[in-house]
C-alpha cells in the first residue's frame, strides 16, 4: 500500500485493506517466531526497516520512566553503548511523556505534540522523516520504536503503523517477561508505584487544598501586635534653683527614695559669705538707726530703718536660696534620671535638671501603634502584653486612650496609645520595652493573613489610576 501522505488514524480504528492487514500480521508472526526477546526484537526491527525502506528501525524498553535501547535494524553491535541510542532514547522519552506518537515533520490531522527533539534529531541526522510509536502491554506502557528515513518513503502509512505497534506491543513484551522475568516485574511494579503515587500526589493535593480552604474561612482572634514601652503615670523633676556648682551626690539614677530625702547639695559657701556680709550691713544700719533715734533726726532715722529691712529681706533671700542648695525628693518613688557622682565640682545653670522622680506604684503602658492598625483598636478594648525582660509572664491590660496625633519613627508613623494594667508586678520599672497585642475582635484567618496585602494592592492601584 501505497500512501506518501501520511493520515491520523486511534488504535480502534480498522486497517483499509488486505495488504495492510498481511503486512501487519507477518510483521507480527516475525515476532512471534523469534525464540527470545533479543532475537524477536532484533529481527522485527530489521524486518520492518526492509519492508518499509526505512535507514535505521530501533526498539527501546521502558524502566523506571527513562527508554533503554535493546535492538537495532542492521546491526550487530551491542543496542544502548553508542551515542546516537542515546539520542534516540530522547526521543522514546519524548513521545512518554506526552502518551502518544510523536512523528516529524507533522502529519495534517494529527493532535497536537511537542516534537522538539525529533525535529533537532532529524536536522542533525539529515534525515526526512522520524516517527516514534509507543508499545503497550495491554494498560502498561512497554517500550517505544522509532522508524528514520533518510528519503521520502513509499510506504508510511500511520494508521497502518500505530495497528503494527498495537499489536507487537504485548508480543514482545511477552517475549521480554520469559526471557527477562526479574526486569519484567521490577518495571511492572515500578509502573504500578508510580500509578499508586500519582493518585496518592493527587489526593494529598485535594485533601491540602481543602483544609487550606477550611482554614482560610475559620473564624479567628484579630490581635493587633505593636511596641510597647513602660512609663510613670507622672514624673517629677529637680531643676537646679540658681547658678552654682555641685558638692555632693547622695543618690542616683535607680535608687528609691522617700518625700523628703536629699538626692544631692549645691555649694553653698558663696550663699553663706554673702548672709554674713549681709548680717555685718544690718548690725550697722541698726546701730546708726538708734544714734540717729537718740539725736532726734528724723530724717536719718528714716534713712538707717530703710536700710535695716533692705538688710533683712536680702538675709531672707539668702535664707531659702541656702536651703534650696539641699535637692530633696517631693514624692516617694525611683530615681528615673540623674548622677551627679560624676559631676562634683561642675557648674550647673538655674533651671537645669538634675534628677527626675517617678511614683513607685503608677504606670502607663504606651504603644506604638502603626497608622494601618489604628482603625481596629478603641478605647476599653483588652489585651496583654510581655516584657523583653521576662519574656514567660504575660500581664494583661486595657486600652485608656488613644492620642489623635502621629509620630514618625524609623520612617513609619505610629499613634500613641495609652494603657493601663490590671495587675502590677513589684519587679515594674519604667523604660522597660515589649511587645504587646489588642484584641481587636473576630475575623476568617484568610482576612487576617492577607487584609495588608490587599490593601496595600489597592493603594497601588489607585496610585496607578488603574
Amino acid at each position: 500500500m501505497i500512501n506518501p501522505q501520511p493520515s491520523a488514524a486511534s488504535y480502534a480504528e480498522p486497517v483499509d485493506s488486505d495488504s495492510a492487514m498481511r503486512f501487519v500480521l507477518e510483521m507480527t508472526s516475525v515476532a512471534l517466531d523469534a525464540p527470545g526477546f533479543e532475537q524477536a526484537a532484533a529481527g522485527f526491527a530489521s524486518d520492518l526497516a526492509i519492508k518499509l525502506g526505512c535507514s535505521r528501525v530501533t526498539i527501546g524498553v521502558s524502566a523506571r520512566g527513562k527508554h533503554q535501547v535493546v535492538a537495532t535494524s542492521h546491526t550487530v553491535e551491542r543496542a544502548g553503548k553508542q551515542r546516537i541510542h542515546r539520542d534516540i532514547q530522547g526521543l522514546m522519552d519524548e513521545a512518554a511523556d506526552q502518551s502518544q506518537p510523536v512523528f516529524h515533520p507533522e502529519p495534517e490531522g494529527v493532535p497536537a505534540f511537542i516534537g522538539q527533539a525529533h525535529r533537532a534529531f532529524a536536522q542533525a541526522q539529515g534525515l526526512a522523516r522520524v516517527y516514534t510509536f509507543l508499545l503497550f502491554d495491554h494498560e502498561d506502557r512497554f517500550g517505544a520504536i522509532t522508524l528514520e528515513w533518510e528519503k521520502e518513503p513509499e510506504r508510511a502509512d500511520i494508521r497502518e503503523l500505530m495497528h503494527l505497534s498495537t499489536l507487537c506491543g504485548p508480543v514482545l513484551a511477552a517475549k521480554y517477561r520469559a526471557s527477562h522475568p526479574w526486569r519484567y516485574w521490577r518495571s511492572s511494579r515500578w509502573q504500578e508505584r508510580k500509578r499508586r503515587k500519582g493518585w496518592l500526589r493527587k489526593g494529598i493535593v485535594v485533601v491540602l487544598l481543602g483544609a487550606l480552604a477550611f482554614l482560610l474561612a475559620m473564624p479567628s482572634t484579630h490581635w493587633v501586635k505593636a511596641d510597647v514601652s513602660i512609663e510613670p503615670e507622672q514624673k517629677r523633676s529637680i531643676v537646679a534653683p540658681m547658678q552654682g556648682f555641685v558638692e555632693h551626690s547622695l543618690l542616683r539614677a535607680g535608687d528609691e527614695v522617700r518625700a523628703g530625702d536629699e538626692l544631692g547639695r549645691l555649694d553653698r559657701r558663696e550663699l553663706e559669705l554673702e548672709r554674713q556680709k549681709l548680717n555685718s550691713e544690718l548690725q550697722q544700719s541698726k546701730r546708726e538707726y538708734r544714734g540717729a533715734l537718740a539725736s532726734h533726726d528724723r530724717g536719718q532715722t528714716a534713712v538707717f530703718k530703710a536700710r535695716a529691712d533692705q538688710a533683712r529681706a536680702k538675709l531672707a533671700l539668702i535664707a531659702e536660696q541656702i536651703k534650696r542648695t539641699s535637692l530633696v525628693s517631693p514624692i516617694d518613688g525611683y530615681v528615673v534620671s540623674g548622677d551627679l557622682s560624676q559631676l562634683i565640682g561642675s557648674p550647673v545653670n538655674r533651671g537645669d535638671t538634675l534628677f527626675e522622680v517617678a511614683p513607685l506604684q503608677d504606670y502607663r503602658v504606651v504603644l506604638q501603634l502603626d497608622e494601618r492598625d489604628a482603625g481596629f483598636i478603641g478605647e476599653g478594648l483588652q489585651g496583654a502584653l510581655v516584657l523583653n525582660g521576662s519574656p514567660g509572664e504575660e500581664l494583661p491590660m486595657r486600652i485608656r486612650r488613644l492620642t489623635p496625633v502621629a509620630e514618625s519613627h524609623a520612617g513609619r508613623n505610629f499613634f500613641r496609645v495609652e494603657a493601663e494594667l490590671v495587675d502590677t508586678p513589684a519587679h515594674l520599672r519604667p523604660g522597660m520595652t515589649g511587645v504587646a497585642r489588642v484584641n481587636a475582635g473576630e475575623a476568617s484567618l484568610g482576612w487576617i493573613l492577607t487584609h495588608r496585602l490587599v490593601n496595600w494592592l489597592k493603594l497601588t492601584l489607585w496610585t496607578l489610576e488603574w
